[in-house]
């Protein structure tokens, strides 16, 4: 049994404790294609200051759960490597959690029972390079400092280029999306404390209505 969410960073170590026998696979990506990635869906953050804000999270709750851990139960992969170096990649992953690598994993593409999601399109297309490396020509220089800023000591120990800026400077500027990060990562904490049906319900509503305003804010341009 597997299961992925991103969620699941919340809450890395009372699931190692719950499945002490588990295997975490802890998939790292450059945080500033992240933060485009997620300032395109239309139901969550467009401060890049919050959204670094939880990338960086994210990735220290699961480097805590590792300390925590046995030996080997962590994998750390980079998302610019499973796409660049797939078959390579997959033969790492099948080798930590002890099972066969099958080349039918790469056309994974072919397969039709994909929930119908706009986020899971790219599930039914071959892997692609286009989304590596994207902030090199699309963020602007004020959003790449903040990135930084936030990002860039935890980004450098996963192997990405990291510049030096000085926090001081930029940290002030973006204290209001640092603070829209945290209400949204505690909310999430809260959301996947409630019951489950509650909190399929308010997912669902959430969506609803930003997907609204959304179409909405495109209407007008």
């Amino acid at each position: 049994v597997g299961d992925k969410n991103p969620h699941n960073a919340l809450f890395a170590n009372k699931l190692n404790k719950c499945f002490p026998k588990a295997k975490f696979i802890h998939i790292a990506r450059d945080y500033r294609d992240n933060i485009l990635s997620f300032q395109n869906v239309p139901f969550d953050l467009n401060s890049v200051a919050g959204l670094a804000y939880r990338w960086k999270k994210y990735n220290l709750l699961i480097e805590k759960a590792k300390k925590d851990s046995s030996p080997n139960q962590f994998l750390t992969i980079n998302y610019e490597s499973l796409i660049t170096n797939t078959q390579e990649t997959l033969v790492a992953i099948c080798n930590h959690l002890n099972v066969d690598f099958n080349e039918s994993m790469l056309s994974f593409f072919k397969q039709k029972d994909y929930q119908n999601y706009p986020w899971h399109s790219n599930l039914s297309k071959p892997l692609t390079q286009v989304n590596i490396n994207k902030w090199l020509d699309t963020m602007p220089k004020s959003d790449l400092l903040i990135a930084e800023s936030i990002c860039g000591n935890l980004g450098g120990k996963y192997g990405y280029e990291t510049k030096k800026i000085d926090e001081r400077k930029i940290i002030p500027r973006a204290i209001i999306g640092l603070f829209s990060g945290w209400i949204l990562l505690n909310a999430e904490k809260f959301l996947f404390k409630m019951p489950i049906t509650l909190r399929t319900f308010t997912i669902k509503y959430y969506r609803f209505i930003t997907r609204k305003q959304s179409a909405r804010s495109l209407d007008k341009q």
